[in-house]
């Protein structure tokens, strides 16, 4: 669709939908046991929403792309906190009003990286404006266990 027809209305989300089909790929029983195939097929659900971004900036796509960016590149996926971070960053400026918890998975990254003291921050001023769920309990007890 993208290809055939890439100023359509429609372009955008075929690209979003080829991602979460892109990144469902990954989640198979066996492949998580080897990680070959899920580490593959996360890389290509970045790089279909990379380019979503790119040639769709101003769809309605765009902040899920960001959000779902932000997710592939976390620990529990590509394992890359720092760009993970750079989307949470863009998120949490283009789309201030977002309900994603940006403040809350940037934390997360921050401990991974091994910078506490960050991380720690970042939990508190997520805690300013979420005082409600599993996120929220998380980072009250990493507040009160981080250095």
């Amino acid at each position: 669709m993208h290809d055939r027809y890439p100023t359509s209305y429609y372009a955008p989300k075929a690209l979003f939908e080829l991602a979460r089909l892109q990144e469902s790929m990954g989640h198979n029983f066996l492949d998580d046991l080897f990680g070959v195939k899920r580490k593959s097929s996360f890389q290509m659900a970045a790089q279909t929403l990379q380019q979503l971004l790119k040639e769709y900036p101003e769809s309605e796509e765009a902040p899920s792309a960001l959000i779902e960016l932000g997710r592939l590149y976390d620990p529990d996926h590509l394992n890359q906190p720092r760009k993970s971070n750079q989307f949470y960053k863009i998120i949490s400026v283009k789309f201030p009003s977002t309900s994603c918890p940006v403040l809350y998975y940037m934390a997360r990254n921050f401990e991974v990286l091994g910078e506490e003291e960050t991380a720690r921050e970042l939990y508190r001023k997520f805690l300013e404006d979420n005082s409600a769920g599993e996120e929220a309990r998380i980072a009250r007890k990493k507040v009160k266990e981080l250095p």
